[in-house]
């Protein structure tokens, strides 16, 4: 499919536009890795408003009520949040625990995020919401985040395309991030713990987002960054300092997230089509990965 040249100008000036190769494709004159934070600092404070894409916590409460049990340790719930954002679904979500859980007596979650405005954001919300005994917020980079030796969690959430969000300083090798970021998950999950991943789906891709040639009004595709037929995109938005800034984006099939999944050893016990998004339950599978 074709994809409208966007007008744009990139990191260190303008960019011309011309038809690239796959391997051509990893090599740019900037960091995708920090134009990605920028563009989240930017967001930061309409988020989650601006994102059509954005999905609900009462999304998540729904697939929780649908398990047969909440894994918990005890009486305390361990929850994980990858890619917290302004906080808003790890506040929802110990909020449903601890009124609807009567076993629980406490919750105990981190959340990580490498947008420290998203994380002063998430900071604000937690202290209005009367909930810093319970939430603890980091500013991390969770392609470097390693969770302390023993340390185990009940649940941990990676939601509104967190994973495949996962890019470095090159577009290529996102797909070795991903199954990396996955492994230390499945490592951290504790014997009943469950991921809760929601991803962009590559059928609302091909059909919804791709025939308009646009992604939202205030984000255009790159083509030339781009690779649509493997559910690739790099999206430039112009953002409060006068630049323009870019983030990858890559969107699943779930045949695809199946498998990335279980070759990082987690198995999906539940997967939901929700919109533009793909909602799953996961769990580690104790046999190994592929």
């Amino acid at each position: 499919m074709q994809v409208t040249e966007p007008t744009r100008i990139s990191p260190g000036g303008p960019l011309e536009v011309s038809p690239t190769s796959a391997a051509e494709r990893t090599h740019a004159p900037w960091s995708f890795r920090e134009e990605s934070r920028r563009l989240f600092d930017d967001c930061a404070p309409t988020y989650p408003a601006m994102d059509p894409f954005w999905g609900d916590a009462s999304e998540l409460i729904s697939e929780l009520e649908h398990m047969d049990a909440v894994p918990l340790a005890g009486n305390e719930m361990r929850m994980l949040d990858l890619g917290c954002g302004v906080g808003i679904h790890l506040i929802e979500l110990a909020r449903w625990a601890l009124q609807h859980l009567p076993q629980l007596i406490s919750v105990r979650a981190l959340g990580l995020d490498f947008s420290p405005r998203m994380i002063e954001r998430a900071r604000a919300r937690v202290a209005n919401g009367k909930l810093t005994k319970q939430i603890r917020l980091l500013q991390r980079d969770i392609l470097k985040w390693e969770s302390p030796a023993n340390e185990e969690y009940d649940t941990i959430l990676c939601l509104n395309n967190t994973l495949g969000n996962l890019v470095g300083d090159a577009v290529g090798g996102s797909h070795r991030l991903r199954e990396e970021t996955l492994r230390k998950v499945r490592d951290t999950l504790a014997p009943t713990g469950v991921l809760m991943l929601s991803v962009f789906s590559r059928d609302y891709l091909e059909t919804e987002v791709l025939p308009r040639s646009g992604y939202t009004k205030d984000r255009h595709i790159d083509p030339q960054w781009s690779s649509p037929e493997n559910g690739d995109l790099v999206l430039w938005r112009h953002c409060s300092d006068g630049s323009d800034h870019c983030c990858f984006s890559h969107w699943f099939s779930p045949s695809e997230l199946r498998s990335e999944l279980r070759t990082a050893g987690l198995d999906i016990a539940r997967l939901t089509c929700i919109g533009s998004r793909l909602l799953c339950i996961a769990k580690a599978n104790h046999c190994g990965g592929g």
